[in-house]
């Protein structure tokens, strides 16, 4: 939860309607998740904090990019002084994992095999959604998994339709935002939905009603909000077919105005 939400807290801070907060107040919120995941001492969200830089860094303008890290290099050293043993442990997390020697990674796999009979059972729509209870069957910890044995694979790809839709709104409203904060806002749609893909592989994700409810809220929230974008986008391109039209025609110069001086000359003296 807390990787798919610090990217809307960076961008709220970085927001140049909030300059007239202090720090604390615009990067307060940052800092409590930022620090946040690494004390979970999880694989889950250590990747989704990885991804969070990935995506977002490279976005930024090279010095804040390079503020950034020098703060994530800072934020390793001060938990390795005060929380000795944390950087170890998560490193450890991911060696075992790598090497294929966590008892509880051999244990997950061990679930891939013994769920394949009841995918061949009904492999298009599944047994129904939220059937295949723990107390009844296992823990899957995998959502595709899972969606593949309750919904089949017609469900399957309705739930990867839902995270992509995500992804693509964030990239969506990226392209068209006029504004850098704007643009910033749809990179952390973008980011948000990115973790949110990933890091259901690693567990039941929508077993847990704080993660169903925060994903479908921000989907819905980058939804309207790309209307928005494009309800503007659209506006801007008609005032600019409708403001050439509307200007005055530019009178042409006379060219015969000193022929009318003559005549009116000669008319005079006679």
């Amino acid at each position: 939860m807390l990787a798919i939400l610090v990217p809307f807290a960076i961008q709220q801070a970085f927001d140049p309607v909030r300059k007239h907060l202090n720090g604390l107040r615009r990067w307060g919120p940052v800092a409590l998740m930022g620090g946040a995941l690494p004390l979970t001492v999880s694989r889950t969200s250590i990747i989704g904090a990885l991804l969070v830089a990935v995506i977002m860094m490279p976005r930024w303008k090279p010095q804040r990019r390079w503020t950034a890290i020098g703060l994530l290099i800072g934020s390793v050293a001060c938990f390795k002084v005060i929380i000795p043993g944390l950087i170890g442990t998560i490193t450890t997390l991911f060696a075992t994992f790598l090497n294929n020697s966590d008892s509880s990674t051999q244990a997950r796999t061990v679930k891939y095999s013994a769920i394949v009979p009841y995918l061949t059972e009904r492999p298009w729509f599944g047994r129904g959604f939220g059937t295949f209870m723990p107390d009844l069957y296992f823990f899957t910890d995998n959502e595709y998994m899972l969606a593949l044995a309750e919904m089949g694979a017609v469900g399957l790809v309705a739930l990867l339709t839902l995270f992509i839709t995500g992804i693509h709104q964030g990239g969506a409203i990226r392209r068209l935002a006029r504004t850098e904060s704007d643009r910033e806002l749809g990179q952390a749609f973008f980011a948000s939905a990115v973790v949110a893909l990933v890091i259901s592989a690693t567990f039941d994700a929508l077993g847990f009603a704080m993660f169903a409810g925060i994903f479908f809220l921000t989907l819905g929230a980058g939804g309207s909000y790309l209307g928005f974008i494009r309800r503007e986008a659209e506006a801007e391109a008609e005032a600019a077919e409708v403001r050439p039209a509307a200007l005055p025609p530019v009178p042409e110069p006379r060219t015969d105005a000193p022929a009318r001086r003559e005549a009116a000359s000669q008319l005079v003296e006679s």
